[in-house]
């Protein structure tokens, strides 16, 4: 998608909807190829063992070209060799646990802002305006995240030449060998991702059109700030805690 076409607007719906079932494309052509690795010349001089441990420092554990895959633990960053440590720092393992504990009370603010009074009568006359075009969608972010399901249902099915070999195998590759897999067109119905862009363009061109002159995100934005104080108030523990990490 280019990225001088602002979501959001007419320009872009009439090309791309909402934008997701168009991150096919993106995702399509971002295989976790070496190509423009700094380190390819020097990797491609490597035994298959070298390279195995070469791999193994780089990523840890999960060392390997997996593709679509995650290559480094999560859960602790240690076992994510190289990667692991510069991506995953105690104190962001602590501001993520955190989070986590505060991630009930963030639904619960989203819950209690959708059920403003002002949110639902935007709702309801959207949904009408929507519906009497031929559309049957409870609000504009119910209509997104159908097409991003879509996109991710449409995605999981692609078959990519690299599922055939192992990490081992995919490591054990010179970058060029790697890169020439990577790039070879992997197999997915394109008729239902036609179908699917096409129903997306129709849907978020339409709902542009009910949205008129009101703006949901600004009455989203409203509402909250409106609940914000009462919400630091209940979590302001949690909160300092997180404002306290370096």
């Amino acid at each position: 998608m280019p990225m001088h076409v602002t979501p959001g607007t007419p320009e872009f719906a009439a090309d791309y909807g909402y934008g997701q079932l168009s991150y096919l494309d993106q995702a399509l052509r971002t295989h976790p190829s070496a190509k423009g690795d700094p380190n390819a010349i020097y990797n491609d001089g490597l035994t298959r063992d070298e390279r195995a441990d070469y791999f193994q420092t780089l990523q840890g554990v999960n060392s390997g070209y997996v593709p679509r895959r995650a290559g480094i633990s999560q859960s602790d960053y240690r076992s994510g060799g190289c990667f692991g440590r510069d991506t995953n720092t105690e104190a962001e393992l602590d501001r993520g646990n955190l989070m986590g504990q505060l991630w009930p009370a963030l639904q619960d603010l989203e819950d209690r802002a959708n059920a403003d009074p002002r949110l639902l009568d935007y709702d309801r006359e959207w949904s009408a305006c929507m519906t009497s075009a031929g559309f049957q969608y409870a609000s504009s972010a119910q209509a997104v995240d159908h097409f991003q399901n879509q996109f991710f249902a449409i995605w999981a099915t692609a078959q990519f030449a690299s599922d055939a070999f192992s990490s081992d195998e995919l490591a054990a590759m010179t970058t060029a060998e790697r890169t020439d897999l990577y790039e070879l067109e992997p197999d997915f119905d394109r008729r239902l991702w036609d179908q699917a862009k096409a129903d997306e363009i129709d849907v978020a061109s339409q709902d542009l059109r009910c949205q008129g002159d009101n703006d949901r995100h600004s009455i989203y934005v409203e509402v909250l700030r409106d609940l914000e104080d009462q919400f630091v108030t209940e979590n302001q523990n949690l909160v300092d805690q997180i404002l306290a990490i370096d």
